[in-house]
C-alpha cells in the first residue's frame, strides 16, 4: 500500500511540473535577459556523497517595461549560462517572477516527465506487491 501512496504521489507531482512547464512555454511572454548569478544548492546523501545543481538568476525587462529579476526553478547539475551572459526567457506575464531560460536544457522538460513515469512504475510496484501477496 505504501507504494501505492508514494508512487501516486510522485506521479502527481511530475504531472503537475509537466503542465506548468507546458503553460509557460504556451502562454509566457519571451525576451532577452542576461544571467546575473548562479544559486548553488547541494544535495547531501546519508554516508556521504551526494550532488550539487544550480539556478540561474535572471535580470531581464518584462514587455510593459518592468525590470525583473528571478531565480530559476529548473536546476541543473551542468551550467547551461554563465553570469553576464545573455539568454532567452520566458516568464509568466502575470507573475513575472516565475521565469526560465528559453532553451530545451533550460525549461528541462523531461525531467518531470521522468519523475511522472518513475511514480507510475512505482505505483505498478505496490498494484503487483498488493496482488501478488493476496495469491
Amino acid at each position: 500500500m505504501l507504494f501505492l501512496l508514494a508512487g501516486l504521489l510522485i506521479a502527481a507531482l511530475g504531472i503537475i511540473i509537466v503542465r506548468q512547464n507546458r503553460r509557460l512555454t504556451r502562454t509566457g511572454q519571451r525576451v532577452t535577459g542576461a544571467v546575473t548569478d548562479l544559486r548553488w544548492h547541494s544535495h547531501a546523501k546519508q554516508g556521504g556523497g551526494g550532488y550539487t545543481t544550480y539556478h540561474a538568476v535572471l535580470a531581464f525587462r518584462t514587455l510593459d517595461g518592468q525590470e525583473v529579476e528571478a531565480v530559476t526553478r529548473n536546476g541543473g547539475r551542468k551550467i547551461i549560462a554563465r553570469p553576464g551572459e545573455q539568454v532567452p526567457v520566458v516568464y509568466d506575464p502575470r507573475r513575472p517572477d516565475r521565469a526560465e531560460i528559453d532553451t530545451r536544457a533550460g525549461r528541462a522538460s523531461w525531467f518531470p516527465v521522468f519523475y511522472s513515469l518513475v511514480g507510475l512504475a512505482i505505483v505498478g510496484y505496490g498494484v503487483y506487491r498488493l496482488v501478488s501477496s493476496k495469491s
